[in-house]
């Protein structure tokens, strides 16, 4: 488990937002990871409903029904989930 970390982002900041980790972060094949974001200030974000209603693979990436998870507590591991929604985040995968 990595983080938390805090990246500070002026409320009503436009446009896509980076954030690259401190210390890169090892992950295992066959281990299901989450990537969250707590935003509890203007809460903008990206999603889609019903955008885990089904399965998604893609290559040696998978998600499963429902993956789409939130919290409304900073600091703790998302756990609520919302009509399959979909919360978007890109994430980049550099193989080392």
């Amino acid at each position: 488990m990595a983080g938390p970390y805090t990246w500070n982002v002026a409320s009503g900041a436009d446009g896509w937002q980076t954030f690259v980790l401190p210390t890169p972060l090892n992950i295992s094949a066959n281990t299901d990871h989450v990537v969250a974001i707590s935003n509890s200030t203007d809460h903008w974000y990206a999603e889609s409903v019903q955008g885990f209603s089904a399965a998604i693979s893609n290559g040696h990436l998978l998600t499963y029904v429902g993956s789409g998870v939130y919290t409304t507590t900073l600091g703790t591991m998302p756990s609520f989930s919302w009509q399959d929604t979909a919360y978007s985040r890109d994430v980049v995968f550099l193989a080392q």
